[in-house]
């Protein structure tokens, strides 16, 4: 049974001061910052506090005002165009503080973050000066016009169930052919089902809420909050592609909660060993008549991995090439600052894997339920057959074992996180039977690894492979 929940809400000066409260308790916050961890955290703050923003201001109160009656164009060409272009800055400028990487330590981010801060900080305080004023502007012209102050008719919520699903669709559907569009999110819910059975079971033991969001901007496809996953409707065209955004967001809450420390390492070494170097200068002289390299139809058709390949490099946070659209211009000038080598990975997932480890993840466990194991690359394939052992039904190629060779090596990067014979084991060994099945005891810790595993001997296979003691 479909249930509708729709919300009046006051716009007045009251919401303004308790936006801007809200924005100068963070920014406060923001010299209390000491080390990485802390940055990251109050840059995730600062993410959720703008994501609101973006929400009431974008989705409800522009769209409200285009359709209130007795407005003249000119105010509606006001809210949609300066406060519009006076707040983006406060939605889309994130503190510069970026993951950690095999290459950049977390203390080397926080040191950069902390020349980047100052800048940041003063662009988005007078970023913010302005958008309140802008505000208020707009609430007095209401106020004398009206005698009151604005209300705004936030979009209605339906709640439905779908494929099992518990599926919210919200914002403005004014503009969309509705019918067509759930019929794509049943058919993406129900493909979603199927390849992950088949193929990643482990997805189906979450089933968090799914809010199908009309209000998504075009460049959108999900993400995920830890509680539930957005879907966003242009960006799911097909089925296979919405199973694949359904199945990445919900990735997400596996990484979070289902993996462990060990489990981790062994994915990013795989990560690691798969990086090679992309010569820029030889990409620009190969293709002496493009201006525009970012998803470029001629690189594509004569090489797909190169492809891929450059379209990550606009992926990198914290480069010269974040957020361009990779022109002559944009590639010539980072190889006349950084140098024409750039790290990428030598069999990519795809271009948005490259961004880190856990989108890499997330990205692997998309493709291979939204378009099957041909769309992951084999090692990457293998290992996550590897950590996740009951959750993933995928192995390497059969009769292929260059896979299987290539993540033996690329284990043995993570070789020291556990102690084969290690003394926390004792004598019962590390290998134990563990209700129904049969658990791997850390040698250094003495904790279990998180996978359960059916047989002793599968269970003994993996820690060999762990260990790099072959196959």
């Amino acid at each position: 049974m479909n249930e509708r929940q729709a919300v009046v809400r006051q716009f007045g000066r009251a919401e303004v001061a308790r936006l801007r409260k809200d924005f100068l308790a963070l920014m406060k916050n923001e010299n209390k910052v000491k080390d990485y961890r802390q940055a990251m955290e109050w840059s995730k703050a600062f993410r959720r506090w703008s994501k609101g923003l973006e929400k009431f201001i974008f989705k409800d109160l522009i769209r409200a005002v285009k359709d209130m009656d007795g407005v003249p164009g000119w105010i509606k060409d006001f809210v949609d165009n300066d406060i519009r272009k006076d707040l983006w800055a406060l939605v889309i400028d994130a503190p510069p503080i970026y993951s950690a990487s095999k290459e950049v330590s977390a203390e080397q981010e926080f040191v950069r973050y902390k020349e980047r801060q100052k800048r940041w900080s003063g662009h988005i305080r007078r970023a913010a000066r302005q958008a309140w004023k802008r505000l208020y502007e707009f609430i007095e012209w209401y106020e004398n016009a009206k005698g009151e102050e604005p209300q705004i008719d936030v979009v209605e919520t339906e709640k439905v169930t779908m494929e099992g699903f518990t599926v919210f669709i919200v914002g403005d559907r004014s503009d969309w052919n509705v019918p067509k569009r759930i019929e794509l999110l049943k058919a993406s819910l129900k493909r979603y089902k199927a390849g992950a059975s088949k193929r990643a079971p482990i997805l189906l033991k979450y089933r968090l809420p799914i809010e199908y969001d009309f209000g998504c901007g075009l460049d959108e496809g999900g993400h995920y909050d830890g509680r539930r996953i957005t879907l966003c409707p242009f960006a799911v065209i097909n089925p296979a592609r919405g199973a694949k955004i359904a199945a990445h967001e919900m990735a997400h809450h596996v990484w979070r909660r289902a993996l462990g420390t060990e489990q981790k390492e062994v994915w990013g070494a795989m990560i690691t060993g798969n990086l090679g170097e992309l010569d820029i200068g030889q990409l620009l002289r190969d293709y002496p008549n493009e201006n525009v390299f970012w998803d470029n139809d001629k690189i594509k058709a004569a090489d797909p991995v190169l492809y891929l390949q450059v379209n990550s490099l606009i992926e990198h946070p914290g480069t010269s090439l974040a957020r361009t659209i990779l022109t002559r211009e944009d590639l010539e000038k980072h190889v006349a600052k950084y140098g024409p080598m750039e790290r990428v990975s030598r069999k990519p997932i795809s271009a948005y894997a490259s961004k880190n480890e856990e989108e890499a993840f997330c990205e692997a466990i998309g493709q291979l339920v939204g378009y099957g194991p041909s769309a992951v690359p084999e090692e990457a394939r293998y290992t996550l057959r590897l950590i996740l052992p009951r959750g993933v039904k995928v192995t390497a190629s059969s009769g292929n074992m260059d896979g299987r060779r290539i993540a033996q090596e690329l284990l043995g990067v993570a070789r020291e996180l556990l102690a084969a014979k290690g003394d926390k084991c004792g004598e019962k060994g590390c290998i134990r039977k563990v209700g129904d099945g049969w658990k791997i005891m850390s040698g250094k810790t003495g904790k279990f690894w998180k996978p359960t595993y059916d047989t002793k001997e599968e269970a003994m296979d993996v820690l060999k492979r762990y260990h790099g003691w072959g196959f």
